[in-house]
């Protein structure tokens, strides 16, 4: 019997109480992660993509996901993050390599279920060769986006960033209230 022990969630990977429980990992699966997630009352990710297909599948309250529409993190306009709320009962599938955010609506608490493949495969004169995949988030790749490696600079424009992505959530929330 496996019981999913509570990981602790990095202030650089979410913005807000985060609690999250691993059920599969490289430490008992061969194949994939797939993750229990409690996002209080407007917690998001913060920026991040993976280098895999990831499936979000939300079992509590309302959620949001945002994905950038812009290559670069450190530029860009509301006008370039596409939301989706997330309802219980959908799966959203998000393909590899895109930038996005997930977590709650502001003042709700959202909990999802999120899963990937651990490998990718290249196929090489017929033979299977894995690849380990990985998260990119945010604060992995700003330092070689803005030049320097100031961890006071990076928290910063991390911050920023957030900041930017929670008021494209509020606008949206209110243009449809």
């Amino acid at each position: 019997m496996y019981k999913s022990d509570e990981k602790k969630a990095s202030s650089d990977y979410f913005n807000g109480n985060v609690t999250i429980k691993e059920v599969y990992g490289e430490n008992n699966s061969q194949d994939q992660e797939l993750y229990f997630v409690e996002f209080s009352k407007g917690a998001l990710t913060t920026m991040h993509y993976h280098e895999t297909e990831q499936f979000l599948i939300p079992v509590y309250g309302k959620g949001v996901v945002g994905e950038l529409k812009k290559n670069s993190v450190l530029n860009f306009d509301l006008d370039d993050v596409e939301l989706n709320f997330l309802d219980i009962g959908e799966i959203v599938s998000i393909a590899p390599n895109v930038l996005h955010f997930h977590g709650a609506l502001p003042h709700q608490t959202f909990t999802h279920i999120a899963f990937r493949k651990l490998f990718d495969y290249d196929c090489i004169n017929g033979s299977k060769n894995p690849n380990r995949t990985q998260t990119k988030w945010a604060s992995d790749f700003i330092s070689k986006e803005l030049g320097s490696d100031d961890p006071d600079l990076i928290k910063t424009t991390l911050q920023n960033i957030s900041d930017k992505v929670n008021q494209s959530v509020n606008k949206v929330l209110l243009s449809v209230s």
